[in-house]
């Protein structure tokens, strides 16, 4: 999917999550299908450098792979238009091209 499909990493103030169904109706209203994230990661911390750079080679390494991650993920469904848990059994229908976006 490298290069198809991009991931946010989130930082909640309060840890709190957002509207799943409205950010993802926000999202397909208001961005072309190449800028849309279609997994979000929420973060306890943020990631950056002294100089508030975000260090990303880490995330990219892991991916978007449930058991790996131990942080929440979500994942833009495509037919419904807003975001779901990503379970291990959604993850293997991605993989597998059952889901195209």
């Amino acid at each position: 999917f490298e290069g198809r499909c991009g991931m946010a990493a989130l930082k909640m103030r309060d840890n709190k999550k957002p509207d799943f169904a409205e950010f993802g109706k926000f999202v397909c209203s208001n961005l072309p299908v190449y800028a849309r994230p279609y997994f979000l990661r929420f973060r306890e911390k943020k990631d950056a450098t002294a100089s508030f750079k975000q260090v990303k080679i880490h995330l990219k390494k892991e991916g978007f792979d449930p058991e790996i991650i131990s942080d929440d993920l979500y994942f833009l469904d495509p037919e419904k238009e807003y975001y779901v848990e990503l379970t291990k059994s959604l993850y293997n229908d991605i993989t597998a091209g059952k889901i195209r976006f």
